[in-house]
């Protein structure tokens, strides 16, 4: 992975001739190739005279192969490599892919490739190979790191986190708030409002809006509830909703009381006007603007309220 910025795009920069507003709905040739590259740098020696990655990496060409191939209904990703995964994928992403499916070929590498060091690597029991594994694990974190810098160097409004290829609209709002509530929602006693989260921002990136705002609300509802039953507060698991899940935080000191009207109204109110209820004869279309709020606003409240919980005595 390489830091250093080169001449050209310090110029460009300075003239300020890069990006400034994201791109969703292209993947240039450029980023494609050196998407490419950190897939390529993974199966090199991860430690002088120790495992390389090639065997890993190899494995997970195959899993994307046949799982494009699967949903596409092709024969083959690629007729002149139909013998090696790894090269019929590049083929693919360079002269075949349009700019959607290049997403799905990221988001599936890049899934295995977070998974494998830990969950599928042998557990060797010389010290050597232990040193091997936590290395691999390391490896694969840089290449997310690299990848994630990529597409912002780009303009390509997407990053990679916790398994999926997400749609940002502000990198301070991703950076600062979406990605520390994915490191919380990430603990296994938060995992069904961790789960909720990441469907809403699914349903962002395909568009659909009214959907997301439905399982942000679930999200905000479920991290209250799961912080009750971690605290063991009592609460009415069928008629207890957002406004009463708040209530009982404060009442237990999680938040102060003047945030319960911030707390109790944000979520709830975009959710219940834009799509809670019945449209009658006309149908509402959610902007994609508020669906972006809504995002924000939801994690930043389970963060507000996992941190309070982690501060409790």
């Amino acid at each position: 992975m390489s830091d250093y910025e080169l001449p050209s795009r310090r110029i460009k920069r300075d003239a300020g001739e890069l990006p400034e507003t994201f791109i969703y709905d292209e993947v240039p040739m450029p980023l494609r190739q050196q998407v490419i590259e950190i897939m390529e740098r993974m199966t090199k020696p991860i430690s002088p005279g120790h495992m390389t990655m090639k065997q890993v990496i190899s494995r997970i060409y195959s899993g994307v192969n046949e799982t494009l191939k699967y949903e596409y209904g092709l024969p083959e990703l690629s007729k002149r490599f139909r013998d090696s995964p790894g090269r019929a994928i590049f083929e693919f992403l360079l002269h075949e892919a349009d700019w959607q499916q290049t997403l799905d070929v990221i988001e599936l590498f890049f899934r295995g490739l977070e998974g494998y060091p830990i969950d599928h690597m042998p557990s060797w029991r010389n010290p050597a190979a232990q040193v091997d594994q936590i290395t691999a694990a390391r490896a694969a974190s840089e290449a997310i790191t690299e990848l994630n810098k990529r597409f912002l160097i780009h303009g390509i409004g997407y990053q990679y986190e916790s398994g999926f290829l997400m749609r940002i609209d502000s990198t301070l709002a991703h950076q600062e708030i979406v990605r520390p509530t994915l490191n919380l929602l990430n603990h296994h006693w938060l995992k069904n409002a961790n789960d909720e989260y990441l469907l809403a921002e699914r349903h962002f990136r395909d568009g659909e809006y009214g959907d997301c705002l439905s399982e942000c609300l679930k999200a905000f509802e479920t991290t209250m509830k799961l912080i009750c039953d971690k605290r063991k507060w009592q609460y009415d698991t069928e008629k207890h909703a957002a406004a009463k899940l708040v209530g009982i935080c404060i009442s237990h000191n999680l938040v102060p009381k003047y945030l319960e009207g911030y707390l109790a109204g944000g979520v709830t109110t975009i959710r219940n006007r834009e799509d809670g209820h019945g449209q009658g004869m006309t149908k509402r279309d959610v902007p994609e603007h508020l669906a972006a709020f809504q995002l924000h606003t939801t994690a930043a409240n389970i963060l507000l309220l996992v941190e309070a919980e982690k501060a409790l005595p």
